[in-house]
């Protein structure tokens, strides 16, 4: 792509390893809002549901009901808990250019074997000890 971007707006020609890993070190170098950040591993599903909308509206649903049962001063009575899955398979982190404040996310397929992390914070920021989660025998 970035080849093709180039042939496209050159007057002369490329050299053969255009583009090399010398001149996209240099690029970035140049380019002081663009990093190279280790990618992130993001499910397509969850990929294609983070939309700037289905935030929102997730975050004047959570108000609501922090209103209606009158929680919005009691960070104590508000406990979180998430799940998150390790995978073992996984063989590196991927690079890639992105604008230095954005998050740098690589899809991944769901046919993988995971050790889960369960973890529970309040919004007061107590904790409750880890719990982890393995994949039994059947």
């Amino acid at each position: 792509m970035i080849r093709e971007a180039a042939e496209a707006t050159r007057t002369r020609p490329l050299a053969d390893d255009f583009p090399n890993a010398k001149w996209v070190s240099r690029w970035v170098a140049n380019h002081p809002t663009i990093s190279v950040r280790h990618a992130q591993l993001l499910d397509v599903k969850r990929a294609s549901a983070s939309t700037p909308d289905a935030v929102m509206n997730y975050y004047n649903n959570w108000k609501t009901v922090l209103e209606k049962f009158d929680l919005l001063d009691k960070p104590k009575r508000l406990w979180n808990c998430d799940e998150t899955g390790v995978c073992p398979q996984r063989r590196g982190r991927e690079r890639v250019i992105c604008p230095k404040a954005m998050r740098a996310n690589v899809q991944r397929s769901d046919d993988r074997e995971n050790v889960s992390i369960m973890a529970c914070v309040s919004a007061s920021g107590k904790r409750m000890l880890l719990m982890y989660i393995f994949m039994g025998k059947h």
